[in-house]
């Protein structure tokens, strides 16, 4: 089976973190044997074509930082289509196109109707979720959507949204590699993790406001903050006191051990559509303190009353953020992470999550 992946967004060298969950997808339906490429829009310049593990990647070169949004159709069928006959000559046609993200759905819209390939769409945006599409762009969706096979959220609490936009919508989740995320190293009691983009939505200012509570208490208390974003200057403002080492945007080779070795990661957004991060940190061993911010209710169903993961109201101060995080600590108990890891292993890992698209696919393909 040959699938495309057309995605809003992907890895490149300044954002090298960027589409990762397309990434682990499309790297877990290789292992089930289907040949999986992936054409993303790129304004930074790099080569025609590459491999990231068993997967193709064939980047578009764009002097944009605009994405395929699908307001700008024309600028789809005018370059995209040319492109794609491209991808044909050197991949052959696809059995059915993936697209990812709404601002990738007018490509998808454009080859189903010029070339009858079908396509599903899974969403993963926060935009979406939080209902800041607006009118306009929801009646566009909505559009494009009218030969999609089948739409798919990442999350229950997706979802709820996504049925403004289609009546029908499955839910199939996220995925990580467990093979990569694993317990490594001697856990360190004063060190805190955020592992995420600063954007306003992810409110790490109130990770900073919780650590500097619960610093008292700890000699040496130390956190690590992995990402980037417009937030950055103002939050190293607010942190400049503190024992707060800011890392920028690494590929996760790089940061693992930090996480491992985390005594806690605080995951504050205020709206996550599924939050990949916490399968991450509990997959090492990593309690989990997070606000309350819909997607991660996906993760929680499966393991409830466990101290490994603690969603706190939204509104919970610095002072009750520190309280959870040193009552994470306190009641740490190993056995109790090795269970939860084995219970969200059957659930998210690459060969669960890969298995259910690919019973989609066959069963498109076998109507088609």
């Amino acid at each position: 089976m040959h699938v495309l992946f057309i995605t809003s967004w992907f890895e490149t060298p300044s954002r090298p973190t960027a589409g990762k969950a397309v990434k682990d997808l499309a790297l877990a339906l290789s292992r089930l044997g289907i040949s999986v490429s992936i054409v993303f829009q790129s304004a930074e310049p790099l080569p025609a074509h590459f491999k990231s593990g068993e997967v193709d990647i064939f980047p578009l070169r764009s002097f944009s930082f605009s994405k395929w949004y699908p307001v700008f159709n024309f600028w789809t069928l005018k370059k995209g289509i040319p492109f794609f006959n491209q991808y044909i000559s050197k991949k052959g046609k696809p059995d059915l196109i993936h697209v990812h993200s709404y601002a990738a759905l007018a490509l998808g819209y454009a080859i189903n109707r010029k070339y009858k390939i079908p396509f599903i769409y899974t969403e993963h945006s926060s935009q979406i979720a939080q209902q800041k599409t607006g009118l306009i762009k929801k009646a566009i969706i909505k559009y494009f959507l009218s030969t999609c096979t089948t739409t798919i959220a990442v999350s229950e609490y997706l979802k709820k949204e996504m049925l403004r936009l289609t009546p029908d919508v499955k839910i199939i989740p996220n995925t990580i590699d467990f093979e990569f995320f694993i317990p490594y190293g001697k856990r360190k009691n004063n060190q805190l993790i955020m592992i995420n983009l600063l954007t306003e939505n992810k409110q790490v200012n109130k990770g900073i406001e919780a650590f500097t509570c619960w610093k008292s208490n700890h000699e040496n208390a130390e956190m690590y903050i992995i990402g980037d974003g417009p937030e950055r200057p103002s939050l190293q403002r607010l942190a400049e006191k503190e024992r707060i080492h800011f890392l920028g945007e690494l590929k996760e080779s790089v940061w693992i051990e930090i996480l491992q070795s985390s005594a806690c990661l605080l995951l504050m957004s205020e709206s996550e559509t599924f939050g990949v991060v916490v399968l991450e940190a509990l997959a090492c061993h990593v309690p989990v303190i997070c606000f309350d911010n819909g997607g991660v209710r996906e993760i929680a169903k499966w393991i409830p009353d466990t101290n490994m993961l603690n969603i706190l109201d939204s509104h919970a101060s610095g002072n009750a953020i520190a309280t959870s995080i040193e009552k994470s600590i306190k009641n740490y108990s190993l056995p109790e992470a090795i269970k939860i890891r084995e219970i969200i292993k059957s659930r998210f890992d690459y060969t669960s999550v890969a298995g259910k698209y690919s019973d989609l696919y066959n069963e498109i393909l076998n109507k088609a």
